[in-house]
C-alpha cells in the first residue's frame, strides 16, 4: 500500500488525486480519524510529508489536512489529541510530532491575534 499511495501521490493524475480526495472526505474516514489516534497521525503524515510531489497533490493535501483532519482533531478531548500527536511522534521523524503541533495551533493563533485585534478596537471605539 506504501508504495501505491506513493505512486497516487507522485502521480500528477489530477483524476487519480481527485478520487484519493474523495475517498478521504467520507464520513466512515472521518469517523476513523476521530476514533483512532493512529490512524488520525498516519494521515497526517502522509498529507505532510510529500512537499514537493506537485501542484496536484499539494492542493488536495492541503484542503484535506484543513478541512477533513483539522475539524476533526478540533473535536477531539485534550487526552486523544495527545494520543495523536504522540502517534505522529512514534513514525520516525524527531521533527513530527512538533510539527504536528504546529499544524493544530495555527489557525488558533491567527484567530486570537485577529480576536484581540477585533477586541482593541471594540474598547477604543
Amino acid at each position: 500500500p506504501d508504495a501505491e499511495l506513493y505512486a497516487v501521490v507522485h502521480s500528477g493524475d489530477t483524476d487519480l488525486v481527485a478520487a484519493y480526495e474523495r475517498a478521504a472526505r467520507g464520513e466512515a474516514v472521518r469517523a476513523r480519524l476521530a476514533a483512532d489516534p493512529g490512524y488520525a497521525a498516519d494521515c497526517f503524515t502522509v498529507w505532510t510529508a510529500h512537499p514537493h510531489a506537485g501542484p496536484v497533490w499539494s492542493a488536495a493535501a492541503s484542503k484535506l489536512l484543513d478541512e477533513v483532519l483539522r475539524p476533526v482533531v478540533r473535536k477531539l478531548p485534550p487526552d486523544r489529541v495527545a494520543a495523536v500527536e504522540e502517534a505522529v511522534g512514534s513514525s520516525g521523524s524527531s521533527g513530527r510530532a512538533e510539527a504536528f503541533r504546529d499544524w493544530n495551533r495555527r489557525e488558533r493563533r491567527t484567530l486570537g491575534r485577529l480576536g484581540r485585534r477585533i477586541a482593541g478596537r471594540v474598547r477604543r471605539g
